[in-house]
């Protein structure tokens, strides 16, 4: 009976095999395709990834991790680039991760969709809280690359790839980027049903052939062998592709952890060594007026020179390039500090005694290496022992806790607390130091002066501050509201305000633009004068004199300040359309009692005259004085003799 029965319906049963077949070809089909397709978009997710901390970059997270830091016209403008972005990736999306003090995870940038920008719905904005998610939380802790990161929240459900980064002040935080789950399936879908109909249609046309094979029962052999030699070449299809994801998954976290240009260890794989390791000693070497051979030889020779550099040093010990000029070297427990001495010392003597070339040329360099070892082998430590040798002007200095040392670092921790909380908490507070015309004795201009407020409300004067400011990311805040302030008050007035500006101000490309737009905003641009500090030297030359044209155009006014301590001040003066010349104190100050000052204080009134810009006396703290500049042709006078600084000028 059994055997009369597939005789009758051997055809049938042929085909329902064959239906078994290709239905489980098409889903092995759609599983591999799917596999293929998830290879080459964690490759895109991570370059993608990539290119975003390109875009965004340490500076952009050292600034935004502090709430309010990102105006919402700021965060708008970083929406639109990276939904550009994310678009040409085709990525669903791209943002950027922080934890702020609460430990809460917190959105700094993130792109959006077409729909979500046009309506406002779904749209993610600077701060916004991010939905906990347990891979993102893995990131934060492990602070290691997580791929293939399945993610399902109210925006959808994705694929994604989450890298860590930790900017230069020790800030982490996590670029992540998403691909629609719906989009891989699709694209899975549609390879699948494209092979399968391709093999439907090999089989129609080879019914034939099958009906003839059955009548001649061979088709049982035939096909067995079929499937035997398809299991086989599909095994090793498999395995291939397994090895191209293993393998590209090994290239991607290569480049996570080595610099791109030297192939050094970065960073990134120092930090992680310090946590694993425990080491006895870190070195940080920094090369001594790197910035010169940049600028003088230009970026490409610099990079030959580091490239070089790198090498020599690697030599020596296995070394790691941290940022760029400075690289580290460490050591573990079980070395002698006396050898590790002698090493740098011996490093420090043959880098002076090596020539470095570029094109041809010899280029000497010098080093300045800071050492931290046991307990405090650490890169806070490391960098203190580099400053220290900066400072001291020696090349080799090793970190100790002298009480000095750390009672000038917990100032400064202190301190940097006070600027933040100021910030934070709206303490940035302006005084205003009248400024007197001598022709007319009539105070006809006011000096905008920055103070802070702490939390006992105690005035903290810029001496106490400025300085440290300068070296951290707080300093173009203070700025901002210097010229928030002063733009909104004399808004309402019809005198002059005259705001100091340093060289990094002008060229930081976010605060020029914020400065143009509030003086326009506010249409205060006729009576506002820009104070550029001279003696701090003008880095760049033609970013500086851009931002002067473009506030002269709008009906602003230029003075340098500090005149006369810098060391191109003449030359500053005829490159630069200025108006006013602010004389520097430390001629002003005894111009009635020393001959010598008297002369250059009048040399430079003359100058001014000839090339018709005004000249303002600062430090005029006496009659004598008042009277000395007056006589010598100067037009303006500043000092506690003509009026202290006041939270409110007069009306």
């Amino acid at each position: 009976m059994l055997k009369l029965f597939f005789a009758r319906h051997k055809i049938l049963l042929s085909f329902s095999f064959f239906f078994v077949v290709i239905t489980a070809y098409g889903i092995f089909s759609y599983l591999s395709k799917r596999e293929e397709i998830l290879h080459n978009m964690y490759g895109k997710l991570f370059s993608t990834a990539v290119a975003t901390e390109a875009i965004m970059g340490n500076r952009f997270a050292d600034r935004a991790i502090d709430q309010n830091a990102i105006s919402p016209q700021a965060d708008m403008q970083n929406i639109l680039s990276l939904s550009k972005f994310a678009k040409a990736a085709k990525a669903r999306y791209v943002y950027v991760l922080i934890l702020d003090d609460h430990n809460k995870t917190r959105f700094i940038a993130s792109s959006a969709t077409d729909h979500e920008i046009e309506t406002g719905k779904m749209l993610t904005r600077y701060y916004d809280t991010c939905p906990f998610n347990k891979n993102i939380d893995k990131t934060f802790k492990t602070k290691q690359v997580l791929f293939d990161a399945w993610v399902k929240d109210k925006w959808g459900v994705f694929s994604s790839v989450f890298i860590p980064h930790t900017t230069p002040k020790g800030k982490a935080y996590i670029i992540g980027v998403d691909i629609d789950m719906k989009l891989i399936n699709d694209l899975s879908r549609a390879a699948a049903i494209k092979e399968v109909v391709g093999i439907l249609l090999i089989l129609l046309a080879l019914t034939p052939l099958l009906y003839l094979l059955n009548l001649f029962q061979r088709d049982n052999t035939l096909l067995q062998r079929k499937i035997d030699e398809a299991t086989v070449e599909l095994k090793k299809i498999n395995e291939h592709l397994q090895e191209k994801v293993s393998h590209q998954t090994q290239e991607l976290l290569k480049q996570f952890y080595h610099d791109t240009l030297t192939t050094l260890p970065n960073r990134n794989k120092l930090q992680e060594d310090i946590h694993s390791s425990h080491p006895f000693a870190l070195a940080i070497i920094d090369i001594d007026a790197f910035k010169e051979i940049n600028d003088f030889f230009g970026i490409l020779a610099g990079d030959a020179i580091l490239l070089q550099f790198a090498r020599f040093i690697d030599s020596y010990h296995p070394a790691y390039r941290i940022s760029g000029d400075q690289f580290a070297l460490l050591f573990p427990q079980g070395t002698f500090l006396d050898e590790i001495l002698f090493l740098l010392q011996t490093l420090i003597k043959e880098v002076d005694e090596k020539e470095f070339f570029i094109e041809g040329q010899s280029i000497p360099m010098r080093l300045s290496i800071g050492l931290a070892h046991g307990e405090n082998a650490n890169l806070i430590s490391a960098d203190i022992a580099v400053d220290q040798a900066k400072i001291n002007k020696i090349p080799l200095a090793v970190y100790n806790e002298d009480e000095k040392i750390r009672n000038h670092f917990q100032n400064n921790l202190t301190m940097a607390k006070t600027i933040k909380k100021a910030l934070l908490h709206s303490k940035v507070v302006c005084y205003f130091q009248p400024i007197l015309a001598l022709d007319t004795g009539k105070v006809e201009k006011y000096e905008a002066l920055v103070r802070i407020r702490d939390e006992h409300d105690t005035l903290i004067s810029p001496i106490h501050f400025l300085e440290l400011a300068k070296k951290t990311k707080h300093y173009p805040y203070i700025t901002r509201e210097v010229v928030r302030q002063t733009c909104h008050l004399f808004a309402t007035r019809t005198d002059q305000v005259s705001i100091n500006l340093s060289s990094s101000d002008i060229t930081d490309p976010e605060l020029s633009h914020f400065i143009i737009d509030t003086i326009t905003q506010t249409h205060t641009a006729d009576r506002i004068t820009f104070e550029i500090l001279e003696s701090e030297g003008i880095d760049n030359f033609e970013v500086v004199s851009a931002f002067i044209q473009t506030i002269k155009a709008l009906g602003g006014h230029i003075a340098i300040d500090d005149f006369g301590t810098g060391y191109s001040s003449f030359e500053n003066i005829l490159k630069l359309n200025i108006d006013y010349i602010k004389i520097d104190g430390s001629l002003i100050r005894n111009v009635d009692t020393e001959e010598r000052h008297a002369i250059v204080v009048e040399t430079i009134a003359d100058f001014a005259k000839k090339m018709g810009a005004k000249t303002i006396a600062e430090f005029v703290s006496s009659e004598a004085i008042y009277h000395k500049v007056k006589a010598l042709g100067i037009d303006y006078a500043q000092g506690y003799f003509i009026g202290k600084p006041n939270s409110f000028p007069d009306a």
